[in-house]
């Protein structure tokens, strides 16, 4: 087991604290990485929006779990017939308390994230990376509708 990292997050309303684990070894499939984040969340103070303000008189206060399966398929491109990583990512969230908004929010398994991303070298230590992803909402007190998301992010390594 690897501490894969930890985060700690203060913005005006909220602090929020997440801590990713990661076995890269654990089911012994090269490129087969399940990895598990906790995730602990409270309102910065009672007069927020997360806190006691909220119009629901709900919290953001609780934890929220989450369990990751990961997979780096190894492709060969057919346009440009270079090797290439497809990372396809799978997440499962139980929801223990989490509002986004300081709602009040059932603690149950909230959603699921499905998605696939790969990168392009693009220069020496520069890198793009899109993504395309897809989250499947089970809980209407966290979220009432799915959603289909496209990420596009510049590396540079130095």
């Amino acid at each position: 087991m690897a501490v894969y990292g930890l985060k700690l997050v203060s913005e005006g309303f909220r602090k929020e604290v997440n801590a990713l684990f990661s076995w890269p070894n654990l089911l012994g499939v090269e490129g087969l990485v399940p990895r598990y984040c906790l995730v602990k969340l409270w309102p910065s103070n009672s007069n927020t929006i997360v806190g006691t303000r909220s119009s629901t008189g709900g919290t953001a206060s609780g934890f929220a779990h989450i369990f990751m399966l990961d997979y780096a398929m190894p492709v060969m491109c057919p346009i440009t017939n270079e090797a290439r990583t497809l990372n396809f990512h799978t997440e499962f969230i139980y929801n223990d308390g989490v509002g986004p908004t300081g709602g009040n929010v059932d603690h149950d398994w909230s959603n699921a994230v499905f998605g696939v991303s790969t990168t392009f070298d693009m220069t020496n230590n520069l890198f793009f990376t899109p993504g395309v992803y897809y989250q499947s909402s089970w809980d209407d007190s966290v979220n009432t509708s799915d959603e289909l998301w496209a990420n596009l992010s510049m590396t540079y390594k130095f």
